[in-house]
């Protein structure tokens, strides 16, 4: 990592009229950031970072996305931000930011009688504050394209074929959509599909394929599909409460009641809120319409996605991570591949493999190359960024011809956990992740030099004077100590808002793995901080 050499930080303590002095080697010695030793100022709002040459982030408070319940029957968890998204132009310009979280373990099995399996929040304010939106539907995975204000997500669930070499795939849509005056029906409407939407699910005319992930494909009618859905919502961890509506023959999602905001207060409580004037309607594509083809080697699944990059208005680049077992969900047999499409999403292509699990990956037991992420840099090139195994550094790979043909793997000295990357418009680029510890890294236009800024550390500045929200010096200084300190899990959501604002997402454990209470807290929880680059 080249050294930041940062000239000066300006972080918010959210206590009135608080103003410290302090210095660069005190910060160094907490672990955050190397680089010439000067004078930084502690004040007001937003939290500053100058990085070279002449690019500054400014910081704002971090919000509470949400968090677990310390008093619920079954220990849950609130962790792995990994899949917020950017829903834009509803029926008046609304603008929806989700951020979708996990109450389930991880790697393990979640503990019995758990009601939910995962839950979505919304922000119709920017990422300032957030909302519930729904149970067990969440926004999955990175591989996103926004048009027309529709988030579109290509090839969300993928069935292997019977050449094994190729997949079928479903696209599901996330739109801005009016609400009804009590917040919890959206007025009929038609669907992308051309079929009628009484809720938040796009009823298909056929068996909803819901139903099908949960392996009731085999139902009479969307009354009996409803009530499966409704009765088997733990077990596939897709559905949460259903309603039959006898006068669209439709199995209605219906919107959780529970609205909440993050309240400003020292104990972070949850105040329950106005139900917003528009809502987040979903759409799963009736069949698997979308196919992937051309693996000149059989393999057994899809694991991880990177974002959907736009080459130009109809040709687009994916990573997609792959595995030759079916039985190792996220484990230890993993390569990464380039896919391409000229039709907009609706076909893709094999390109090449662009990392593999080979024999020194083998030797080391490592995963092999799995999360990722892809930008297009300045100059045209894509720029792939990928994990191999926990606690082991990101490792990175360039094509000069649109995917065709990639530069040979090569080690990053930072990282872990699943990176997520933002491209500039000056060029440079920002990737966030960590293990150990939680950070953010600007890269210059080539890729080749960074400089860390260690966001728990940041996070910790401008939550001063709440305790509850703060991460242990043990996890601000384990990039330091090379050591992992479960104090996150370093999964992010990086999302750009337009005009010069993006934010990230993340989270802090009370517990690590373990579910919670901990040496750290009572819960878990999510956040979300805002920040303006220039």
């Amino acid at each position: 990592i080249t050294p930041c050499r940062l000239h000066s930080v300006h972080c918010a303590v959210p206590t009135p009229n608080r103003m410290l002095t302090t210095t660069w080697r005190e910060h160094m010695a907490r672990g955050w950031l190397s680089g010439a030793v000067t004078s930084a100022l502690i004040i007001c709002s937003t939290a500053n970072v100058m990085l070279p040459p002449n690019l500054q982030l400014q910081f704002e408070l971090p919000v509470l996305v949400g968090e677990g319940d310390p008093q619920a029957a079954v220990p849950e968890h609130f962790w792995f931000p990994e899949d917020g998204a950017v829903i834009g132009a509803g029926p008046s310009g609304e603008t929806a930011i989700v951020a979708n979280t996990r109450f389930t373990q991880d790697g393990t099995p979640s503990p019995p009688g758990l009601p939910h399996m995962t839950e979505t929040m919304v922000s119709w304010d920017g990422g300032r504050t957030y909302s519930h939106l729904w149970f067990d539907n969440p926004v999955t995975g990175t591989p996103t394209r926004r048009a027309g204000g529709v988030l579109r997500v290509p090839g969300a669930r993928c069935l292997i074929e019977a050449d094994n070499r190729s997949f079928s795939c479903y696209t599901k849509t996330y739109a801005v959509c009016s609400t009804a005056s009590d917040g919890r029906s959206v007025p009929s409407q038609t669907c992308a599909n051309g079929m009628p939407n009484t809720n938040l699910v796009c009823n298909t005319g056929t068996i909803p394929t819901w139903c099908q992930d949960l392996g009731q494909a085999l139902v009479a009618n969307t009354s009996e599909c409803c009530s499966l859905c409704a009765q088997n919502r733990s077990s596939g961890g897709l559905c949460t409460s259903w309603v039959f509506r006898a006068e669209t023959s439709q199995c209605d999602l219906k919107v959780g009641q529970g609205n909440i905001a993050a309240s400003a207060d020292t104990s972070g409580r949850l105040e329950p809120v106005n139900p917003p004037a528009v809502t987040v309607c979903a759409n799963t594509s009736a069949a698997a319409d979308v196919q992937f083809t051309g693996f000149p080697f059989n393999v057994a699944r899809f694991t991880y996605a990177s974002k959907v990059v736009t080459v130009d208005p109809d040709h687009f680049v994916q990573l997609r991570a792959y595995s030759h077992k079916m039985n190792e969900i996220g484990g230890a047999d993993q390569s990464l591949s380039a896919f391409g499409s000229s039709d907009g999403g609706v076909s893709w292509q094999f390109l090449a493999v662009v990392a593999s699990r080979n024999a020194t990956v083998i030797a080391k037991k490592w995963e092999g190359p799995g999360e990722n992420d892809l930008v297009r840099l300045h100059d045209g090139r894509l720029l792939g960024i990928f994990r191999v195994d926990s606690c082991h550094p990101y490792w990175k790979a360039y094509s000069s011809d649109l995917g065709k043909t990639w530069s040979a793997p090569e080690t990053m000295p930072f990282g872990s956990a699943r990176p997520k990357m933002l491209a500039l418009q000056d060029g440079r680029v920002l990737l966030t992740g960590g293990r150990p510890g939680l950070f953010m890294w600007v890269g210059d236009a080539t890729g080749v030099q960074w400089s860390a800024i260690n966001l728990a550390l940041v996070h910790n500045e401008m939550v001063a004077n709440v305790p509850a929200w703060q991460y242990s010096a043990d996890f601000i200084n384990a990039s330091a100590a090379n050591q992992f300190v479960q104090g996150s899990t370093s999964y992010t959501s990086l999302l750009d808002l337009g005009d010069g604002v993006a934010l990230v997402q993340y989270d802090r454990l009370a517990h690590g793995w373990s579910e919670p209470p901990g040496p750290w807290g009572d819960r878990d929880r999510t956040f979300s901080m805002r920040f303006r680059y220039m």
